[in-house]
């Protein structure tokens, strides 16, 4: 098993994000209310602003890990992805948390949402690409939080989305 260096690609970046200069956190410190600005960049999984990793991983086992801070409410996505052509749209490309202030549920195509009750300061992710698994752990209290079992085509890449003014994904170490 690897551990991913895993850094943020600026190329991916939605336009109100800003990157470390490291590339290891990102923030959602202004929304731009300009409509050429969101056109200029698709936003695949608005309302979220995402950043890909710069890495994309198509065989072996990684495992990184991420911090999470935001102001009052915040949700965050955090995960794996397959790289999106513009305007590609759906489920079946990422394998990723919803992350809420007290609760988490996993991102499926089902219209039916499973809540975990859960308070998450530190998330981390283990993708095993050749078995097809993503699994999402507590680091903080070495907990299972949940699993999910993929066919991926394709490179992936690690996920990131923010959805509130003043919330912070730091990778870490």
């Amino acid at each position: 098993m690897e551990n991913a260096p895993v850094t943020l690609n600026v190329a991916s970046a939605d336009p109100d994000l800003t990157l470390s200069q490291d590339l290891k956190k990102v923030s959602l410190n202004f929304v731009s209310g300009s409509a050429g600005n969101k056109q200029s960049k698709p936003r695949p999984f608005y309302p979220y602003h995402c950043v890909w990793g710069s890495q994309g991983l198509s065989s072996g086992r990684h495992v990184w890990e991420v911090e999470i801070q935001g102001t009052k409410d915040p949700v965050f996505v955090v995960g794996v992805a397959t790289e999106l052509a513009p305007g590609l749209h759906g489920q079946d490309q990422l394998w990723a948390l919803r992350i809420f202030a007290s609760r988490c549920e996993p991102i499926t195509s089902s219209r039916v949402r499973e809540n975990l009750p859960i308070l998450l300061s530190k998330v981390g992710i283990y993708l095993d690409r050749d078995s097809g698994e993503v699994v999402f752990f507590d680091p903080d209290k070495n907990e299972h939080i949940y699993t999910f079992q993929a066919s991926f085509i394709g490179e992936v890449f690690p996920f990131f989305g923010l959805l509130n003014l003043g919330s912070h994904i730091t990778l870490i170490p």
